[in-house]
């Protein structure tokens, strides 16, 4: 017969807030700090900007953003974190490649092609964790997405997309091994 104990409270007691006061009051004719969009866009350049989409981290890289993007373009952010999910089933073989006819360029499919789909598929599919943009021209943006794969590996899987009227179109992909 198994019994079951209680376990016994193992969280640290609380505790109060250290008793410092302000010791000087804050004026209430104290002036705002000179800050801007346009410094808010200076500093995005420099350290690139950072965003979420659900979990993956969307990183900006390079001055290039400070131009707005074509009317009628969509966020290539997002855009990027759905087409490297949809990039990396079709490579583990969960996907049937051409189902991404719509988003690739012929000559971006055959690259695609060419990596074997492997036999067997892990039991856990590589969670992204990153996306990195470069804008190189006014159309034209390339991303590296960043994949940690069961058992601490990680793989990258980079592509460029070039503005087609009202959407991006995937002209080249590139991936490399898992690194373990």
């Amino acid at each position: 017969m198994v019994r079951l104990r209680p376990v016994p409270i193992s969280a640290p007691a609380a505790e109060r807030w250290p008793g410092v006061r302000i010791r000087r009051p804050i004026p209430t004719d104290q002036p705002p700090l000179p800050w801007s969009a346009e410094d808010d866009r200076t500093s995005d350049q420099l350290t690139g900007r950072l965003t979420r989409a659900g979990t993956v981290r969307i990183v900006r890289f390079g001055d290039s953003w400070a131009g707005p993007l074509a009317a009628g373009l969509p966020d290539p952010g997002p855009w990027s974190v759905s087409l490297a999910v949809g990039l990396a089933e079709a490579l583990r073989g969960a996907r049937p490649r051409a189902q991404l006819n719509r988003w690739l360029t012929d000559p971006a499919l055959a690259q695609l092609s060419a990596h074997p789909t492997p036999r067997t598929r892990s039991r856990t599919p590589p969670v992204l964790q990153s996306v990195h943009l470069q804008r190189c021209a006014p159309g034209i943006v390339e991303a590296v997405a960043l994949f940690i794969e069961s058992g601490s590996g990680v793989s990258a899987l980079a592509f460029r997309l070039e503005a087609r009227t009202d959407r991006w179109s995937c002209t080249a992909v590139e991936t490399r091994p898992t690194i373990r």
